[in-house]
């Protein structure tokens, strides 16, 4: 729950955006991961990185660099719906 909290503002970017409504909205998705595993995967190679390239609507969205999978907790991945890496 402290996760959640933490990194709240990003989980509502993602939730809000077209991304996310791609993929488990209009697919009634009924496992939706609560980040965005792209940017997850990227942060683990790259630290941090901008994702205005992949979504327009959050074009000025930095992750934090914190949240990559190194940095979260295998049970925290898993409530989250997390992919694997």
């Amino acid at each position: 729950m402290q996760f959640i909290l933490t990194h709240i503002d990003t989980i509502q970017e993602w939730l809000a955006s077209d991304k996310f409504k791609k993929l488990y909205l209009e697919t009634k998705h009924p496992y939706p991961a609560l980040l965005d595993c792209d940017v997850l995967n990227e942060n683990l190679e790259q630290g941090q990185k901008s994702v205005g390239d992949e979504d327009k609507v959050n074009k000025n969205l930095f992750v934090n660099k914190s949240l990559s999978y190194t940095d979260i907790e295998a049970d925290i991945a898993w409530e989250l719906n997390l992919g694997l890496p």
